[in-house]
């Protein structure tokens, strides 16, 4: 008898904690203002260089707070991909990317150039 009222009194608990937690998700999400991933311009400037929209890439990158990680990171991976076209015989779309990643590379390479120029003028 005492341990099935030992069970019944744990199954209580969870079932508070359960209503909490659920409670707790709802109000988490009526927030509006609330984003579902931390940093949603990195993920669309690495959805943007994925699917080859360079030029908007360039405006998510902007607004990226790590700019020189996430230009060199999306170049790696378009280099990665070019690689992998090519083994398949696309080289056509090869070409593409590497061009792509060139770009891309540019973007954080030609941001801490210019953060240079600024330093060593100050």
């Amino acid at each position: 008898m005492l341990l099935k009222l030992v069970f019944v009194a744990v199954d209580e608990n969870e079932n508070e904690n359960r209503n909490e937690m659920q409670a707790q998700n709802r109000n988490e999400n009526a927030n509006p203002d609330r984003w579902p991933v931390a940093e949603p311009y990195r993920e669309l400037f690495v959805w943007s260089v994925l699917f080859g929209r360079v030029s908007l890439a360039n405006i998510f990158w902007k607004e990226c707070p790590d700019r020189i990680g996430s230009a060199l990171v999306a170049s790696l991976m378009l280099q990665g991909l070019a690689s992998k076209a090519k083994c398949l015989g696309k080289q056509h779309l090869a070409e593409e990317l590497y061009e792509n990643a060139g770009l891309v590379a540019r973007y954080g390479l030609g941001f801490n150039h210019r953060s240079l120029k600024v330093f060593i003028s100050n």
